[in-house]
């Protein structure tokens, strides 16, 4: 076991390294954008009254005649669908049904894409369509970025970084803006450079053309439908790309419970990706490309190890220091200390020093303070592997949607329901 636990962590290190390297010179985005792509933003809903209206009034500044939006309500119970008509012209209804509805988000983006290719009247690759959640704000120059990124005809796909936008809720929340805007974008900008970025749900933005050639349903009938798409997209040769000009906002989870259960759901999706491994392996991308994407498909195995190596972990350390190996005068022992400090807080605190630069609220010495919380917050991912697993022996693949909580917002005049179509 402590070998186990000496290659995790050596590997892990070493990976940390190329990461940072890597991520200090990002990959080059030209200046001006071709202003000829159009844009297809899908709102995947089910129950969503509670966020859905600030939603569709903030998509709606972006410009009329380059964005189309569309909504695809999963027959929720509540008002998401009157209050999504209420938008009307400018937004788009699609409405399903039970029982062909509320089987996963893939078959509500699915549904959006059939109804995208029958409706659209411009050139495929000169089409993007872009996924956010009933709960997500754009940021205003989202399509300046966009037209940037994506008048590179190679590049494929585009997701773009998330940020919690109620961060100063508590220290849940708080530390899922930590994950996303201190460690995610120094791993997504390595990953540029290798090939190797991932679509990550929220804010992930496709073109239509390269989503074509995935056949009549690019989304699968999977836990993390975004992962999987990704994966495919550069399986078949497509540039996925990542960027933080501009910022997918939502909204973090405040209940430890509701947490867990969102990522119990994220890491189950990740082990039903590992049925792309063959086609990783079989694939003929860079060897670079190759490496990591085995690497982030076969993560929830690292993951499950790790979790075994550091439960045990602090029981093994307090063991040590009781049994005298070491005396408290000892300079061995203050090495063998701060060896296991650096090894543990050492990650989190660069982390923590890119995230105060992203952060105006949050100052070093704060960012500081929430590296040293980093380790325990990683026991949220561990806790959630073994959930995973034991879903998974139990044959449990439902899709459990994340909770929303109540958004203030001016009242919503309520209109009629359209099933089962759309209006332009």
């Amino acid at each position: 076991m402590f070998a186990v636990a000496v290659a995790i962590v050596a590997l892990s290190l070493l990976y940390l390294l190329i990461i940072v390297a890597k991520s200090r010179r990002p990959m080059p985005v030209p200046r001006m954008g071709a202003r000829d792509t159009h844009y297809v933003i899908v709102v995947p809903c089910l129950d969503e009254e509670l966020v859905i209206g600030n939603t569709l009034r903030s998509l709606s500044r972006l410009p009329a005649d380059r964005v189309r939006i569309v909504v695809v309500d999963d027959d929720s119970d509540d008002a998401t669908a009157p209050i999504v008509q209420s938008f009307a012209p400018r937004v788009e209804l699609l409405q399903r049904r039970r029982p062909n509805a509320q089987v996963g988000k893939g078959d509500s983006l699915n549904l959006a894409y059939q109804y995208i290719l029958s409706t659209s009247d411009q050139p495929a690759d000169k089409v993007v369509i872009g996924v956010v959640d009933a709960d997500g704000r754009l940021d205003p120059e989202v399509i300046d970025v966009l037209d940037r990124h994506f008048s590179e005809p190679d590049v494929g796909g585009l997701q773009l970084a998330v940020s919690i936008n109620n961060r100063k809720d508590g220290l849940l929340p708080r530390m899922q803006d930590f994950e996303f805007m201190g460690f995610a974008p120094i791993l997504l900008t390595a990953r540029e450079h290798f090939g190797s970025v991932a679509l990550g749900g929220n804010g992930q933005f496709a073109r239509l053309s390269e989503l074509m050639r995935l056949g009549p349903a690019p989304w699968k009938n999977c836990l993390t439908e975004d992962l999987d798409l990704g994966v495919r997209l550069a399986l078949g040769g497509s540039r996925i790309r990542f960027t933080s000009e501009a910022q997918i906002h939502q909204q973090g989870l405040a209940n430890l419970r509701k947490l867990l259960r969102q990522r119990t759901r994220w890491v189950q999706g990740h082990f039903e990706c590992w049925s792309l491994i063959p086609e990783v392996y079989r694939s003929r991308i860079p060897s670079k490309a190759f490496l990591d994407f085995l690497y982030v498909l076969i993560s929830p195995g690292i993951m499950f190890l790790s979790s075994i190596i550091f439960a045990i972990a602090p029981a093994l350390l307090g063991w040590t220091l009781a049994t005298g190996v070491f005396t408290w005068n000892e300079p061995r022992l203050w090495i063998f200390l701060s060896a296991i400090y650096l090894l543990m807080f050492g990650p989190p605190i660069f982390y923590g020093a890119a995230y105060a630069r992203h952060r105006e609220d949050v100052s070093k010495i704060h960012a500081f303070a929430l590296a040293h919380v980093v380790p325990l917050y990683t026991y949220v991912w561990y806790i959630a592997v073994w959930r995973a697993l034991f879903r998974m022996v139990l044959r449990r693949n439902s899709w459990a949607k994340t909770d929303r909580h109540v958004e203030l917002s001016p009242p919503t005049p309520v209109g009629a329901v359209r099933e089962e179509g759309a209006s332009r």
